[in-house]
């Protein structure tokens, strides 16, 4: 049963990663790339901010946010290079083709880490990605 549940979130998070994607490419039309991208990070900012006043959060705390990694900052440098790699390319294909291939790089990244972390190369997984990225080959060519 909690397979089905993280299930359902991760789909829920894909729909709402590609509607993200769809909004900031309507606002990067109206604003420009990098007033939409601010927009898009402001708005996520002041939501977190206050997600994490209503439900409590130790980052508030001064001596706990120095402590943080270093790294930990990395997720909002990397979330920026995606949103505006995501828009260019949205810009310059359609929808369905632009969201195959994040998902693709995705799923690339997703098998590099994971191999890297448990030492195991499945060669399978790898075949996997390279199938995906073939069918957008064949698809976009004979379409």
């Amino acid at each position: 049963m909690a397979y089905v549940f993280i299930g359902l979130l991760a789909f829920i998070s894909g729909c709402a990663g590609v509607i993200n994607k769809l909004l900031n490419l309507e606002a990067k039309k109206g604003l420009g790339t990098w007033n939409g991208t601010l927009l898009n990070y402001v708005e996520s900012s002041l939501i977190a901010g206050v997600l994490v006043l209503l439900f409590g959060g130790a980052l508030w705390k001064y001596e706990v946010f120095i402590e943080v990694p270093w790294y930990f900052f990395l997720g909002g440098l990397f979330g920026v290079i995606s949103m505006l790699l995501a828009l260019k390319g949205m810009q310059k294909s359609s929808m369905i083709y632009a969201t195959i291939l994040m998902l693709v790089g995705q799923l690339f990244a997703g098998y590099v880490v994971d191999s890297i972390v448990s030492g195991e190369f499945n060669v399978l997984k790898l075949i996997g990605v390279g199938m995906i990225i073939f069918g957008v080959y064949l698809d976009k060519k004979y379409s």
